[in-house]
């Protein structure tokens, strides 16, 4: 029997099978890493090298953040009921305080190749466009109870949205008229609750549950692959996820105070401390990587902005 048949019984494959005659398991030579000397550090105890810079401080429970196409940096500054865009160097540019109608809760954000910010307002349960500078477009028109007390936000290389449907136990697939193109139970007959979603270069999905503290993959097909086990956290402040442009996936692991590098296939490489002020606590929620591969990350409870400046 394969490993993974021992680990997600068949009856909550999606879609739905009686056994394991037409899933495709991953090959695991694809994933492993090289062998390392007795005594090293596994990959989960791995420090990678980086410079912890803060740049901006005083928000209220920031948590989304995005980086745009052009080096500018988009943060959901939720208990301020606004959005802000901040420079490629993390200074204030603007301040958006909503679209057809103010911010109640802006949770999470995402931007699209082309610039175009998108604000899920989960009290609202609205997701509004904005372009590259902050100016109101439009608001996608989604079914409502998929967007209330959702906890995230994504956007794959087709321009698809995904929504994090939190209450629901599912991720959901958006286009630009707000009609569902995909919907996959995170699994199916448990307490899920998916916190995030990104979609990796491979179109390989990437969900972050804090019901199951799992993180799980799931295959363009929408077949889930692999599970992995994340630190305990509730909804509000679940981990993370964003996919830089090197292929590599981004978490936050906020109880854990680090953020994590994954490869392109959900393993871990390694992590970065998020490190405060005098050792203060830092938070880390919301996770962007920037065009020069810098990684930006919102402290949500000491009010924060972090830059990471890998192998400095």
């Amino acid at each position: 029997m394969h490993w993974a048949q021992q680990i997600i019984p068949s009856a909550v494959l999606f879609p739905p099978q009686d056994n394991y005659e037409r899933v495709q398991l991953p090959d695991l030579a694809t994933l492993a890493f090289h062998p390392t000397e007795p005594g090293a550090p596994t990959s989960a105890q791995v420090t990678l090298p980086g410079l912890n810079r803060l740049v901006q401080r005083n928000l209220n429970q920031p948590r989304g953040i995005a980086a745009g196409p052009d080096g500018r940096i988009y943060v959901a500054d939720t208990g301020n009921q606004r959005v802000l865009i901040l420079s490629s160097a993390g200074e204030i540019e603007k301040e958006i305080a909503g679209g057809s109608e103010p911010f109640v809760e802006p949770f999470d954000v995402v931007v699209d190749p082309q610039g175009q910010l998108y604000v899920l307002d989960a009290t609202l349960g609205r997701l509004m466009v904005f372009d590259a500078d902050g100016n109101y477009q439009r608001e996608i028109p989604a079914e409502k109870s998929l967007l209330e007390h959702a906890r995230g936000l994504g956007i794959d290389r087709t321009g698809r949205l995904w929504i994090a449907n939190t209450p629901g136990g599912n991720v959901v697939a958006l286009d630009e008229k707000g009609a569902v193109l995909i919907k996959i139970p995170v699994w199916p007959g448990d307490n899920a609750q998916p916190v995030d979603i990104t979609v990796g270069n491979d179109d390989t999905i990437f969900v972050t549950d804090s019901g199951l503290h799992k993180l799980v993959s799931f295959g363009p097909d929408q077949r889930r692959l692999l599970v992995w086990d994340i630190p305990v956290a509730n909804s509000m402040d679940g981990s993370h996820t964003t996919t830089g442009m090197d292929g590599f996936v981004y978490m936050t692991e906020p109880e854990k105070s680090q953020v994590v590098k994954l490869t392109p296939h959900g393993e871990r490489v390694g992590s970065w401390p998020a490190t405060g002020e005098n050792g203060a606590f830092v938070k880390p929620l919301g996770v962007a990587v920037d065009p020069s591969g810098l990684i930006w990350y919102t402290d949500v409870a000491g009010g924060n902005i972090f830059v990471i400046e890998p192998g400095k």
